[in-house]
């Protein structure tokens, strides 16, 4: 699968799977904010890389649950 294919299928699609999509899976007012900052696009990097990709931060419920430590700028 490209990038492309991949990630509407680990957002959206698994939101609809769940019969949850009217609350999760995509970044709407009135959606719960389930999201991560990662350390490179995955659109733009090589395919050899995205291994190497770090999650900076996630948000479950609005709410932060994991900051790498380098990156505490970005975690309230």
């Amino acid at each position: 699968l490209s990038v492309e294919e991949a990630l509407p299928m680990m957002t959206i699609g698994s939101a609809y799977a769940l019969r949850r999509d009217h609350e999760i899976g995509s970044i709407e007012p009135g959606k719960l904010a389930d999201l991560i900052i990662l350390s490179a696009n995955p659109l733009e990097a090589e395919t050899e890389d995205i291994l190497d990709i770090q999650v900076l931060m996630s948000m479950v419920g609005g709410e932060v649950k994991h900051c790498l430590d380098e990156n505490m700028e970005l975690c309230p």
